[in-house]
């Protein structure tokens, strides 16, 4: 087997390599044409006969083509699309040639009326004449073109055409026109034939003349019927008529006529119009004078007669009527007239409470006092009064304080309201009027239901929101120290005591002036209980108001079982009866007072001011103390201070800060803010005085207690700070009240009719070794303070219920906008707009504090930050501010739940 595979081998070998040699072989004798693809090649006679219109060729190669012919054209080449193929054009794949052919053009003639027209026209294409031929016409005859001959066909050589008419005799227009609009009737016009004749006539129709026939423009007869002979051309004729005119002549016209003064029979019926008379009534016209005669219309125009017409008039009765607005007149005018009256003039009317400036009306161009209807007036008339009210003015006068804002000025014989005084206006806030009358002294009331008149001024005196203290009983508390007797009556009450016991204090009357109450008719201070009955006294002594370095120390007696007040007195001070302070803290502790960067400058007065509102005050009292200056502004009164006294030293230093701080543009909550921002920036808290018992149970002899602990020594505590408060608030008389509890003392104001609570030894907050400015203790609630600690049962009817957003209220404001103290938003921008107010303070310390309020639903949503919440919220690392935050002290919410931070900056 293996054998046989081998053989069969070597079988295959040999025939694989014969095959090879004899492929070699026959390779070296191919065409090497015959070896390229071959392409078809396609012709298109376009319109000619082809024998063979199909054939193949090879790639690279040329071929020759045949050349057809086509009746009436000249054959132009093969084209393969529009590009001409050549016999050296090489085939480089499937080709389709078109045959392209030139028309044969051959020469088409038009014969018209004997003139010969050529043109060139190509083979089979139809030839057109330009236009419609045309043949002259004779002096007699017309032709119209019927045919060509013969009929034109489609160009196959060349050719001769004949245009052939029909002709027919010439007419002529005979046209006729006239001069008028239907002037009467025309016959006989129309086309003639050439050589005829026509004959023409005109009926006239009334109201026209005929003047004649105008051939050609020419004048040619005046006969109404013509005849024109042998026409042999277009003839205008135009028929002449003239209108005939006829006269209207008026009479008794008196003005230009309006009726036509002639007509003709184009008028047709004319109705006449009414020939105006000034101050009479035409009655018609009239072919006779005076109304007689007929009265005519209407003028017929085809009647074609002269009218000879009188206008006859009646004269007129005009009315006049009035418009008095109210007014009379004594001598009544006519409401009536004619134009023939004498002149005369219109008697004026008269107005209670008002004059009359005059009348408007018919011929009237302004106001006129005195208006006269001159002879030959006509029409009828109206008149109008014109009236001014007489006016009246009411001014308004209290305690000589001349209430310009208020003066009225009112409409004479009306009634007046009782005016709304808004006495901050003037300087006296918290004042109220008592009634207006009609006299200085305030005897008589005014009735505001009557009629003012005449200018009137009405009288009235202030009244204090707040009682006066002692004042309304000062006449008879004189009078019970000189008799050293007070009785008290069934008209007296506690109130008198209380009074009484203030009266006491003011005046520092002791026990050596001995002053018995004498009781009557029911009204006493007794009780048969002895406890019962110091409490009832103590109870009086704890009301009254007056700030007491004394202790007030009473005296009673025991009759038939009772216990009765017998007089009361100003017992001992602590340290021999000094009394209103004169001794300076020795060795005073205080802290440092900070800066304040939001401080706001205010523009003061001149230093020499001294026109202080509280001098419009007319209720006057003397005092000496510091003690007895803030009583009597307390209680509403103007103090007159002793020459050389401590109240006038005080007063004046009280002014000298005023002088600075304020200014009488200032609003009473401006003004109380600088106040506060003074004391909190100018004096500090005297910590020895009040840690150090010594000092403080001996206080009545310490300066700090007192009015002039701030303004000498700029160290008090709460009780110089609440006294110096009122007699700076009282200058400017804005209410203010001291109010004690919990051994704290601070103060209420009245702004804006509301009463609030101010503290200015709080706001003066101790943080560290520093007492930094707060607006927690600027105008709040009692219920506020409360919450804080401290509460008071002075002065029980003036009650702090109205909430102060200070926070949101104020403001400041910057080259980029406006910003309060209120933050509301996490992105800083409040903060930072405030940052650049802060940036532009300069503090002379190292240390300075600014205040902000976190809103409550912002506060808690940064409540995740870590650390210092207040920190993160104010130092914004990507504010381009460099103020770092030392410390913060946190003050709690307001009363709008905003979180008050104040913040210390270095």
């Amino acid at each position: 087997m293996k054998k046989f595979l081998k053989k069969l081998d070597i079988i295959l070998g040999v025939l694989i390599l014969t095959c090879a040699i004899a492929g070699a072989a026959y390779i070296g004798f191919i065409n090497p044409t015959a070896l390229k693809p071959s392409f078809s090649i396609s012709l298109n006679g376009n319109g000619s006969t082809l024998d063979n219109n199909e054939f193949f060729a090879k790639k690279g190669t040329t071929i020759e083509l045949p050349t057809p012919t086509k009746e009436g054209y000249i054959f132009d080449g093969w084209y393969n699309g529009d590009t001409k193929w050549s016999s050296e054009d090489i085939i480089t794949g499937n080709l389709e040639l078109t045959a392209k052919w030139i028309p044969i053009k051959h020469t088409i003639t038009f014969v018209v009326d004997g003139i010969e027209y050529e043109q060139l026209c190509d083979y089979d294409s139809t030839p057109e004449f330009n236009g419609t031929p045309t043949k002259a016409p004779t002096v007699d005859k017309d032709y119209t073109f019927l045919a060509w001959q013969p009929a034109i066909t489609t160009v196959k050589g060349n050719a001769i055409y004949t245009a052939t008419f029909t002709e027919q005799i010439r007419q002529f227009d005979i046209n006729i026109t006239t001069n008028q609009t239907n002037p009467g009737t025309i016959t006989g016009g129309g086309s003639f034939d050439y050589g005829s004749s026509a004959t023409i006539s005109v009926s006239v129709n009334p109201g026209y003349n005929f003047i004649g026939w105008y051939k050609n423009g020419s004048f040619y007869s005046t006969d109404t019927e013509i005849t024109i002979d042998n026409i042999t051309t277009d003839i205008d004729l135009e028929a002449q008529f003239s209108i005939i005119v006829r006269t209207i002549t008026y009479n008794n016209t008196f003005s230009t006529p309006v009726n036509p003064t002639s007509y003709t029979i184009t008028l047709g019926e004319y109705q006449l119009l009414p020939q105006n008379r000034n101050g009479y009534e035409f009655i018609g016209w009239f072919t006779e004078s005076n109304g007689n005669g007929d009265k005519i219309e209407t003028i017929d125009s085809s009647l074609l007669i002269d009218y000879v017409l009188y206008a006859h008039y009646e004269i007129k009765t005009f009315l006049i009527e009035y418009s008095l607005d109210g007014g009379t007149v004594t001598y009544p005018n006519p409401t009536s007239y004619k134009i023939t009256d004498a002149s005369f003039t219109l008697n004026n009317p008269t107005k209670e409470n008002y004059t009359f400036l005059g009348w408007t009306g018919t011929g009237l161009s302004s106001i006129t006092q005195t208006a006269i209807i001159p002879n030959g007036s006509y029409g009828n008339r109206s008149y109008t009064a014109h009236w001014q009210p007489m006016f009246v003015e009411i001014s308004f006068c209290v305690d000589g304080i001349n209430l310009i804002s208020n003066t009225l000025t009112i409409n004479r014989g009306e009634a007046i309201s009782a005016p709304s005084i808004n006495s901050s206006q003037y300087g006296m806030s918290g004042y109220s009027v008592n009634g207006w009358y009609t006299e200085p002294e305030c005897i008589n009331l005014f009735n505001f239901n009557s009629e003012i008149k005449n200018n009137t001024t009405l009288y009235s005196k202030w009244t204090y929101l707040l009682d006066t203290g002692f004042y309304p009983y000062i006449s008879r508390f004189d009078n019970a120290v000189v008799s050293h007797t007070l009785t008290l009556g069934p008209s007296d009450s506690e109130d008198t005591l209380i009074k009484w016991i203030e009266y006491i204090a003011f005046h520092n009357i002791t026990e050596s002036t001995t002053i018995t109450l004498n009781f009557t008719n029911g009204f006493i201070i007794s009780d048969p209980n002895e406890a019962t009955f110091k409490t009832k006294v103590n109870s009086l002594i704890n009301k009254s108001t007056f700030p007491s370095e004394n202790v007030i120390g009473y005296s009673y007696s025991k009759s038939n079982g009772v216990y009765k007040l017998s007089y009361l007195y100003c017992a001992s001070s602590k340290q021999d009866g000094i009394a209103n302070g004169s001794l300076d803290t020795p060795n005073p502790s205080t802290l440092t007072q900070l800066d304040y960067g939001l401080i706001k400058q205010n523009v003061g007065r001149d230093s020499d001011f001294d026109d202080f509102n509280i001098k419009q005050v007319k209720q006057t009292i003397s005092v000496s103390t510091s003690n007895q200056l803030v009583y009597a502004l307390q209680n509403g009164l103007q103090p007159i201070c002793v020459a050389g006294s401590p109240a006038e030293d005080v007063y004046n230093k009280a002014k000298s800060v005023l002088n600075e701080i304020v200014n009488n543009s200032m609003t009473d909550l401006e003004k109380v803010r600088a106040i506060y921002d003074w004391l909190l920036q100018n004096v500090s808290y005297d910590h020895t005085a009040a840690n150090n018992p010594t000092i403080s149970n001996n206080w009545v002899n310490y300066n700090a207690w007192y009015a002039e602990g701030v303004f000498n020594n700029k160290l008090a505590v709460c009780d110089g700070y609440a006294k110096a408060f009122i007699i700076l608030a009282k200058l400017e008389n804005i209410p203010i009240i001291r109010v004690t509890g919990n051994q704290h003392a601070w103060n209420k104001v009245y702004i804006n009719g509301t009463w609030y609570g101010i503290d200015a030894t709080h706001g003066d907050l101790t943080v560290g070794s520093n007492e930094i400015h707060t607006y927690s203790s600027f105008l709040f609630t009692d219920a506020q303070k409360a919450a804080s600690g401290y509460s008071t049962t002075d002065f029980p009817s003036v009650s702090a219920t109205t909430t102060f957003n200070y926070y949101d209220y104020e403001t400041y404001t910057t080259d980029s906008g406006e910003v309060d103290l209120l933050i509301t938003s996490l992105d800083y921008s409040d903060l930072n707009l405030l940052l650049t107010i802060v940036e532009s303070y300069i503090s002379t310390t190292t240390y300075f504090s600014i205040e902000i309020a976190i809103d409550p639903t912002l506060h808690a949503s940064i409540s995740g930050f870590s650390g210092n919440k207040v920190y993160d919220l104010f130092y914004n690392p990507y504010s381009s501010h460099s103020l770092s935050l030392s410390s913060y002290v946190n003050q709690g919410t307001d009363a709008y739940g905003n979180y008050v931070y104040t913040l210390l900056i270095n």
